[in-house]
């Protein structure tokens, strides 16, 4: 994390899901972006990794698709959300 994180840098981070193109990871990371804004000074870590649980399918238009995941190897389609730098928590939280 950032130096400066969270009163005036946002975490840098990686998204990345197989079955998701460029431009739908780049909506969420817009999105995530707009949560950082919405709330500047203050740890955003979290509220993004519950951000991508609940709300980021219906942004993708993709909730209540009936989309199980059952064609992808592991099965359920995850995010996953890499903060860099991150020493002290795991390297990846898959969503």
């Amino acid at each position: 994390l950032p130096r400066d994180y969270p009163s005036s840098s946002p975490p840098r981070f990686t998204l990345s899901a197989l079955w998701l193109d460029v431009e739908q990871l780049s909506l969420c990371a817009k999105a995530l972006d707009k949560l950082w804004e919405d709330m500047a000074g203050n740890g955003v870590v979290f509220s993004w990794v519950e951000w991508l649980k609940h709300e980021a399918m219906a942004l993708l238009g993709l909730d209540g698709n009936g989309y199980d995941g059952s064609d992808l190897e592991g099965g359920a389609p995850c995010l996953t959300l890499r903060p860099h730098g991150v020493k002290s928590a795991p390297a990846a939280e898959n969503i």
